[in-house]
This record gives C-alpha cells, structure tokens and sequence, in this order.
C-alpha cells in the first residue's frame, strides 16, 4: 500500500529530525494578507471579512492537517520564509499528519458513499526537476514515483488524484538553486 511505503521513511526522518520532541521550539506560521502573494485573493477575504484562517504553531499539525483537508478544497498551499525557518519541517509535519488521518478520511468518504478521492501525500524534492527534458510538472512526478510504482501506475495515480504532491525547495528554484526551469508557471494535474 502506497501510504504505508510513504509513512514509514517520513516517519523515520521525524525521529531523526526529533520533531516528536516533547519540547520542540514551536514554529508559528499565518496565511499572509499580501493579496499579490495568493492566488485566489477573494477566497482569503472579502469585504473585510476573513473566510480563511490557516494561522497557527508546529505543535498544532494536526489542525493544519485538518484545515488542509476540509477548507482548501483545490488542496494547494504554499509555505514561505527565509533559509532555516522550518518549510521542509512543515512539509514533513504536514505529510505524517495527512497520512495519520487518511484512513478515518477514507472511512468518511466510504460512510458518506461519495466518489471523493483521498489521496496519498508524497514529499518530493523540486531540486532534481529539470524543466527542459521535463517541461511540465507532470511528467517529472511521473518519472520520480516510476521507480517505485511504475511509469503507467504513477501516470494513473497522479491523473486520477490518488497522489498529494508535496513539493519541497520551491526558495532553491527561486533563487537559481540546482534546478534549472524555465520560469514558467505550471499547473498541477486538474484533480490536485
């Protein structure tokens, strides 16, 4: 089972990065009010109203977890900041806390009788991606999960929805780190 295969190796670089720790320092993190930094502005906030609060600390993943599932419904999320605040550790946290609750998730959508697909998170590194023998995001998470799923399996799994990629060192593309792009803005797969 794919979330098994991906729970146990985050699960061990938790451990290793000591983020069970019973006294990590907590990070705080708060969704930005820089309507040029979001996509969809009118989703945050309207007329002064706030319709979206993603704000809280590291000791508190599994809200965000929640708050991920339930309120961003196109299930797209950004972390920003500078070198070493704590975005991989974020993601780390983020993906065990998706794959902790994916299975009461999934027997929520099965009571419920819905076709609404509850999909594995996958943590993958954006350092490797090469946008010119792989122009589209697709094809580059494609051939990063072929090695363990296969190329058709992942090219399934992706297209149908199944996979949450996760998707870390967006600051090393940014600043001209070890990937080479093409500036280009790319969209994910339209059930992501």
């Amino acid at each position: 089972m794919l979330a098994a295969r991906v729970q146990k190796p985050w699960s061990e670089e938790a451990r290793l990065r000591s983020l069970g720790d019973p006294e990590p320092i907590p990070v705080i993190w708060n969704l930005t009010s820089d309507p040029a930094l979001m996509n969809q502005p009118r989703l945050i906030s309207r007329d002064g109203d706030v319709l979206l609060t993603l704000d809280g600390r590291s000791d508190q993943v599994p809200a965000l977890a929640r708050a991920f599932r339930d309120t961003l419904k196109r299930r797209r999320l950004v972390i920003t900041g500078g070198p070493g605040t704590g975005k991989t550790t974020l993601a780390v946290q983020l993906l065990l806390g998706l794959l902790a609750t994916r299975a009461a998730d999934l027997a929520t959508v099965r009571k419920a009788k819905t076709s609404e697909v509850v999909p594995v998170p996958v943590l993958l590194p954006l350092s490797s991606w090469n946008t010119t023998t792989h122009p589209l995001l697709q094809d580059w998470l494609v051939d990063r999960l072929a090695p363990d799923l296969g190329k058709r399996t992942a090219d399934a799994l992706l297209s149908g929805g199944h996979i949450l990629p996760i998707l870390d060192g967006l600051d090393e593309i940014a600043d001209g780190g070890p990937c080479r792009h093409n500036n280009r803005p790319q969209r994910l797969p339209r059930r992501q």
